[in-house]
């Protein structure tokens, strides 16, 4: 996304390589749409929801861009497409944290083994100075 933004806001477009790089977008959107679909049939429901919600965003991200180039890079509409990537960018860490919390959850709570436990409540006792008088 940096790099196609990187081409585009050159004021000496070459007209061959944004072509390129927005083919290159198109393509990572389509591919980007098979990942959903396979994360929305497999996967948990928190993660296929912000999977869709980063795709939506990400495919209006790039509808946008070439909008955008077709009609000459109007500057009033940059900042738009600044947005856009903002937003999309947002949705994207937001499915990728979702997704590292799927695969490594946060171990929970439990009890410790009993016998542990009980060490816990027999160890004060047992080294407890004795207190009063030193025995000679």
């Amino acid at each position: 996304m940096t790099r196609l933004m990187d081409v585009l806001s050159k004021p000496e477009v070459d007209e061959g390589r944004a072509h390129e790089r927005l083919e290159r977008a198109q393509a990572a959107q389509d591919e980007l749409g098979a990942a959903v679909g396979a994360v929305a049939v497999e996967g948990p429901e928190k993660v296929a929801d912000c999977a869709v919600a980063a795709a939506d965003r990400l495919g209006a991200w790039v509808d946008e861009v070439i909008w955008w180039f077709e009609l000459g890079r109007p500057h009033d509409q940059r900042r738009t497409i600044v947005e856009l990537q903002g937003r999309a960018l947002e949705k994207v860490d937001e499915f990728l944290k979702e997704c590292r919390t799927a695969l490594y959850p946060e171990p929970r709570w439990r009890w410790p083994h009993p016998i542990k436990r009980l060490r816990w409540q027999l160890g004060p006792c047992r080294n407890r100075k004795r207190l009063g008088f030193p025995r000679r």
